[in-house]
């Protein structure tokens, strides 16, 4: 079970979306980018900017038989959005968000990984290297999460098939096998009945969905959807997968994925004094005005 903490207090959140990687050059385009003008997402842009703002908690308190030795916290570490198209071709352009995304990282063992003690004295130089994000990414010593809000309704069947494209080719880059069982039950997940009625709206995916995806040291990923667990399966390489698309070569998100290298620094230098990184959208538990997902 996952707790986000924020300003309002503890609440629990759900679950964890493999959010669709087509920002770099190779995987936008036209022919496999994301379709989403024959879905009608470009619609009702303007009411995006009225539903309020959208926060993620600047904690996340893990709850598992895993973690029973003490309270599992894990920090924020970078957060990003997914826009439709990529700035090659100008469709980023048109600024249609797809999902607002969070990584979270347990702090103490970050600072006790293998990582970061061979990195002892030149930890800031080496998270200018991709290989630095490559070690992170496939590390079985550091727990991790990823929270997805999905920005507009996404229909679930185009969502099943991108995860599959995608992920097929990430586990190729982290050396697992584009096969992976793992992969075949997180797809099985993403099917229309199998998915909770309270983040379905037609065949979509409801819009302000969170799905909240989560990595154990020992190559368990736990996938929730709106506090409903969808699924649980050992494979280190689809875990590996996951991340990678945010920290492997060609991220989402380019700033996210520095962010995570800069947030990994203050994380053993500043220890317990650490803040999350200051942005728009993030919730601090000092903060007075609540934290709203």
């Amino acid at each position: 079970m996952l707790r986000r903490h924020g300003s309002s207090g503890v609440a629990s959140v759900s679950g964890q979306l493999l959010a669709p990687h087509v920002d770099a050059q190779d995987e936008i385009s036209a022919d496999k980018g994301l379709q989403l003008g024959r879905f009608g997402l470009f619609r009702k842009r303007k009411a995006e900017s009225q539903t309020g703002a959208t926060c993620f908690p600047s904690q996340l308190h893990m709850q598992s038989s895993q973690v029973a030795r003490r309270p599992q916290v894990q920090e924020l570490v970078s957060v990003g959005s997914r826009q439709w198209g990529s700035w090659w071709d100008g469709r980023a352009l048109l600024r249609v968000k797809i999902y607002d995304f969070a990584v979270y990282m347990d702090a103490q063992q970050a600072k006790q990984s293998r990582l970061t003690r061979s990195l002892k004295g030149r930890l800031e130089k080496e998270t200018r290297q991709p290989q630095f994000y490559k070690q992170l990414r496939s590390s079985d010593d550091i727990e991790m999460s990823l929270m997805v809000r999905a920005s507009r309704n996404l229909p679930i069947r185009m969502m099943a098939a991108e995860y599959e494209r995608i992920l097929k080719r990430r586990l190729q880059n982290v050396g697992g096998s584009p096969q992976d069982p793992g992969l075949l039950q997180m797809l099985d997940c993403f099917r229309e009945e199998a998915l909770p009625a309270s983040m379905r709206q037609g065949g979509s995916v409801r819009k302000g969905t969170v799905f909240t995806f989560s990595r154990s040291n020992d190559g368990h990923l736990i996938a929730l959807a709106n506090d409903t667990r969808v699924l649980k399966v050992q494979s280190p390489k689809l875990c590996q997968a996951v991340f990678d698309l945010y920290l492997g070569d060609n991220p989402v998100s380019k700033k996210a994925k520095a962010e995570v290298g800069s947030s990994v620094v203050r994380l053993i230098e500043e220890g317990e004094a650490y803040q999350p990184p200051k942005v728009k959208g993030v919730c601090s538990v000092a903060a007075g005005d609540g934290c709203r997902l």
